[in-house]
């Protein structure tokens, strides 16, 4: 009866495109990133120290989940206006780049 193999096949490959749609979903889920920013706290107070010479700015950060990160990009701006006699001068304050150590 080649009625109920096409039947069958039919069933077969949407159940299969029901599961890879499944499956996507549960990933796109799991692994979406945009709410961990939200889990994370930063300190309410700084510390400018004094190390070696150099001058470092220090933070806490703090993680609010349970599970760990794996890998963490951390980028830190520092708005000011130019300090010394060889940067453009400008009214308005610019952002600079932190060297992160």
């Amino acid at each position: 009866c080649p009625a109920g193999v096409v039947l069958i096949t039919l069933q077969g490959l949407t159940g299969l495109l029901m599961n890879a749609v499944l499956v996507g979903l549960v990933m796109v889920s799991v692994s979406s990133g945009a709410f961990r920013g939200c889990t994370l706290l930063f300190s309410e107070k700084a510390v400018i120290r004094e190390v070696g010479g150099r001058l470092y700015l220090m933070m806490q950060v703090c993680e609010m989940r349970s599970t760990q990160l794996l890998e963490a990009h951390i980028r830190a701006y520092v708005i000011r206006r130019p300090a010394s006699s060889n940067e453009v001068p400008v009214d308005s304050p610019q952002a600079f780049d932190l060297r992160l150590v």
